[in-house]
């Protein structure tokens, strides 16, 4: 395999866990830069609020019986991009708004999670139709 080829398989695959780490590290950037240096409380219902979201959307897909497809996605699709960016802008308006560091922690971590998902799965449904 050439490098170009391996580059390739490696950045195809990597594409949805790099998207989620900038999401996640920038939310929980803005987090400590409203609220402070977070505590292990806060910390953990950063977790909690992630994990929600995340079971939230888990639970819609089981729910509505969806059928796995095999989805290819390809370098190439810089629309992808879009997913951690609108995640980030709705931390940042989300973490303006909320006063309280516990909640605000709680939220942050719900919002990155949700938005980003749902978001790359409205551009995906775009790319692949």
């Amino acid at each position: 395999m050439t490098f170009t080829a391996i580059l390739r398989f490696i950045v195809d695959n990597i594409a949805f866990s790099h998207g989620y780490t900038l999401s996640v590290w920038s939310a929980g950037m803005l987090a400590i830069r409203r609220y402070g240096s977070p505590k292990v409380r806060d910390i953990v219902l950063f977790l909690v609020g992630a994990s929600i979201a995340y079971s939230v959307l888990a639970i819609t897909v089981i729910l509505n019986n969806v059928s796995e497809e095999e989805i290819v996605v390809r370098v190439g699709t810089p629309v992808l991009e879009l997913a951690p960016l609108t995640s980030v802008i709705s931390v940042a308006l989300v973490t303006r708004i909320i006063r309280s560091k516990g909640v605000g922690y709680l939220v942050t971590g719900f919002v990155t999670t949700l938005v980003y998902v749902v978001i790359l799965t409205l551009l995906l449904s775009e790319v692949k139709s």
